[in-house]
């Protein structure tokens, strides 16, 4: 017998037969012995939340990925979490070896303030959290606290990075723009409680126009640009009996305008 184990040299192994005659027989047969491939992927790796990774193998002739990985040399893949890609590597001998690979999510992530409604001309206080540094879109610029004061309804971007990884959020500031709170009943009995319709919020309206009228639809109060002499519950002087009115009322901001029911009650 012969033998030679080396990596790709042939080992040859020979056999001496002898039958129950006494007949001998020399025979051999050879055995190539070949070297696993060497499957390299790279060193493990860390990517941003969100990020695409390209996950490569090299050193075999055909791949084969876990994790749902397809068949194929290269991939692309948006792990969610920390993930170790294993691939088999198989070359033209059918050898078969593996590597591997670990890819690190970055989870780094801020936190914007709810969205928030306002009445126009209000202001408005912008926050997140989260991160070291904020930079906030609207020319507000550094900080993780502003004060806004929009004429429109606008939403605010605030970014931030960390370790190479940008990750944003967004706050939207809702302004009303028919910001007024209407008193639905009152009672003008000179008792001096409750005598006047009193609308709240409609001094920041200066231009505003305020109409009332009957059931049938006659006009009996309109007021002077602004509301600065509220309703007293009479018409020319008279006084109304207590019923249910009709007003609307026209804030002269661009917005549609307010319009409902008023009782007076006595």
């Amino acid at each position: 017998q012969y033998q030679d184990t080396a990596i790709g040299i042939d080992t040859t192994f020979r056999v001496l037969g002898t039958d129950v005659n006494g007949c001998r027989k020399l025979d051999s047969t050879s055995v190539t012995i070949n070297a696993l491939p060497i499957i390299t992927t790279g060193a493990d790796t860390a990517i941003c939340i969100g990020d695409t990774v390209h996950l490569r193998a090299y050193g075999a002739a055909t791949y084969e990925w876990n994790n749902g990985v397809e068949l194929g040399q290269h991939h692309y893949a948006v792990p969610s979490s920390n993930t170790k890609y294993i691939v088999i590597g198989t070359d033209t001998n059918g050898c078969v070896n593996r590597s591997a690979i670990e890819v690190l999510i970055n989870d780094f992530s801020i936190v914007a303030d709810n969205d928030i409604t306002i009445c126009m001309g209000d202001d408005a206080t912008l926050g997140a959290s989260g991160g070291s540094f904020y930079n906030w879109t609207n020319g507000l610029g550094a900080g993780d606290m502003h004060i806004v004061s929009p004429g429109v309804t606008t939403t605010y971007v605030v970014t931030s990075e960390e370790d190479g990884c940008i990750v944003s959020d967004s706050m939207v500031v809702n302004v009303d723009v028919n910001c007024i709170e209407v008193v639905n009943v009152f009672t003008p009995n000179g008792d001096g409680r409750n005598d006047l319709w009193l609308i709240n919020g409609i001094e920041d309206y200066p231009n505003a126009i305020v109409k009332v009228f009957n059931r049938w639809g006659d006009s009996i109060f309109e007021s002077t640009i602004g509301y600065l002499e509220p309703w007293d519950g009479t018409y020319n002087g008279t006084v109304l009996p207590p019923a249910t009115y009709y007003y609307t009322i026209d804030l002269k901001n661009g917005g549609k305008g307010v319009a409902g029911s008023i009782s007076i009650v006595r």
